[in-house]
């Protein structure tokens, strides 16, 4: 708990960490005053950009102001009397992270000091049906962190995403619920997750099931259920097993 809690501490510390220019961001470039000077340009694959009248300057790893202090010393020397420069970044394409398990998943760019719940926002949250509450944040250096959902909605964890790294929200073993059911689909399974539970996660039968025609699916065997005679309590409740699909199928009547 020390450590995660350490996590935490770091992260509030690196969010007054200024963002800075790597290959691909793209930068605005306003030289007031003088608007054949004022352009945007692409951050280089060398992470230089290749300003007018001075050709290339090195600005990859450097924040904004930085980089506006640097070019008004340049066009100081020999080109303009007392230049002022304003330097922001309109597109962000240097600071990459990956993110898997979530709704959206895919390569996210960092624009500014972003923790893993906002990063999670962003990729449109976890899919409550389907995750097993476990999360992997792999460093760039191979280092890696584990939390579960619970803390980091808590607050308890919530470290920093940096570039480079891959975020991974864990999928858990799941059953299949089918037929005459509110929602189909998939259920987490838990250990003791029951026939008459994974209905209820599943929003119940419909008006149209046919409760005692139940069945479930296990590799190759079909167990039959009679979930009228489980909801009555006269036949003891099916424990379920990861990858069990219940079928509930349609009343003839």
């Amino acid at each position: 708990m020390l450590g995660m809690l350490l996590i935490a501490v770091a992260a509030a510390e690196d969010a007054t960490v200024p963002y800075l220019v790597g290959p691909g961001d793209v930068l605005s470039i306003e030289v007031f005053g003088e608007p054949d000077l004022t352009r945007q340009i692409e951050v280089s694959p060398s992470g230089a950009i290749t300003a007018p009248l001075l050709g290339p300057v090195q600005v990859a790893g450097s924040d904004t102001e930085t980089i506006a202090a640097k070019l008004m010393g340049a066009y100081q020397d020999g080109y303009l009397n007392q230049p002022q420069i304003a330097v922001r970044v309109t597109t962000f394409k240097s600071q990459a992270v990956v993110v898997a398990g979530t709704k959206k998943p895919g390569t996210y760019y960092l624009s500014q000091p972003t923790s893993l719940l906002g990063l999670l926002g962003e990729a449109g949250w976890v899919d409550a049906d389907r995750t097993s509450g476990h999360i992997i944040v792999r460093r760039a250096t191979g280092e890696d962190l584990t939390a579960s959902l619970e803390d980091v909605l808590s607050g308890v964890v919530d470290p920093v995403i940096h570039a480079g790294d891959a975020v991974r929200v864990e999928e858990g073993q799941l059953v299949w619920l089918g037929g005459e059911v509110t929602k189909e689909g998939a259920v987490v399974w838990t250990n003791g997750l029951t026939v008459s539970e994974a209905l209820i996660r599943s929003g119940g039968p419909t008006e149209m099931a046919k409760l005692r025609g139940a069945y479930v699916l296990r590799e190759d065997e079909k167990i039959p259920v009679n979930l009228k005679r489980i909801k009555d309590g006269r036949a003891p409740d099916l424990a379920m097993q990861p990858d069990d699909r219940l079928y509930v199928p349609v009343s003839p009547f």
